[in-house]
């Protein structure tokens, strides 16, 4: 593609940004990460304006719950804590900031209160989020090797959500990493065809994770 493109513009220079362009917005599109960039732009806007507003009303827990809610997606933990602590003590019964707190003091290594805040949370409202925060808890389980655990909290997260690509996928994956191929492989099959039968806008949101499983495929057949 360079040598096309330098050959037809007569300019190295322009030919390698021209290509290094095109090879960037082709992986984007693939996986989908386009439009996460979007989103991750629009969340730090969001970030800035809710904490001038935290800055002048400390008081406003609606505020903070967004705040905290969009700082642990960006994996600003310690920042979450931080806006998240005044709501939790307030209002217990809030079962996304309960949440959120939870996953944030997973995260930073405060495992034990990590998990007991999640249980809460998730006593308080079991579908909460589509199963959002089961699918973080699982992946932290599998950062620091507690494949049995993402197992359990999978399986959970698939009862709640059993058309995600990339629950499915990370099911499949910790069922590899357990040993189990047979297990593994029939979870990632279930992973491709929610795919293949998501409406449109899901599936380009999940391809990332379609791609995925196409590669572990591979392993477990």
């Amino acid at each position: 593609m360079f040598l096309l493109v330098a050959w037809l513009t007569q300019n190295p220079i322009l030919a390698l940004i021209l290509v290094l362009l095109v090879s960037v917005g082709s992986y984007g599109y693939l996986t989908g990460r386009v439009l996460g960039v979007g989103r991750v732009l629009r969340d730090r806007r969001a970030i800035r304006g809710l904490g001038r507003t935290v800055a002048i009303a400390q008081h406003d827990l609606t505020a903070r719950s967004e705040l905290g809610r969009l700082l642990v997606g960006l994996g600003r933990d310690a920042e979450a804590l931080t806006a998240l602590e005044p709501v939790v003590e307030r209002q217990p019964d809030l079962a996304g900031a309960r949440a959120d707190f939870g996953l944030a003091l997973l995260r930073l290594g405060r495992v034990e209160e990590g998990e007991t805040h999640l249980e809460e949370a998730l006593a308080l409202d079991p579908k909460l989020r589509y199963g959002e925060p089961i699918l973080r808890w699982a992946d932290a389980a599998s950062r620091w090797g507690d494949h049995a655990q993402a197992v359990r909290l999978l399986e959970k997260h698939r009862e709640l959500h059993s058309s995600s690509v990339e629950g499915l996928y990370k099911l499949a994956r910790a069922h590899l990493r357990m040993g189990d191929r047979a297990r593994a492989g029939e979870v990632v099959e279930s992973a491709l065809a929610a795919h293949r039968t998501s409406p449109h806008f899901k599936r380009r949101m999940e391809r990332r994770w379609w791609l995925a499983s196409r590669l572990l495929r591979w392993r477990t057949g």
